[in-house]
């Protein structure tokens, strides 16, 4: 980074206060994308709800598992 302040011609006395202000602008940008990224996949899961589980039931009727019973795999 100091190499391009210096390319810049800007000072590289307040190097931290950069570094800083970018580490918390970073995670602010992270936090955004991953919330982001809940919604979309909540949208996506809403939208598709009823298929999820009509190939759910289809699946429990070619294996002959009820989906009222529950089976402990050890």
């Amino acid at each position: 980074m100091m190499i391009v302040l210096t390319a810049l011609g800007l000072p590289v006395d307040d190097i931290s206060l950069i570094v800083a202000i970018d580490w918390f602008l970073d995670r602010l940008r992270t936090s955004v994308n991953v919330v982001g990224d809940a919604f979309g996949c909540g949208f996506v899961y809403h939208l598709s709800k009823n298929d999820l589980d009509e190939l759910s039931k289809n699946d429990d009727i070619k294996t002959g598992i009820s989906a009222d019973k529950s089976y402990i795999v050890s």
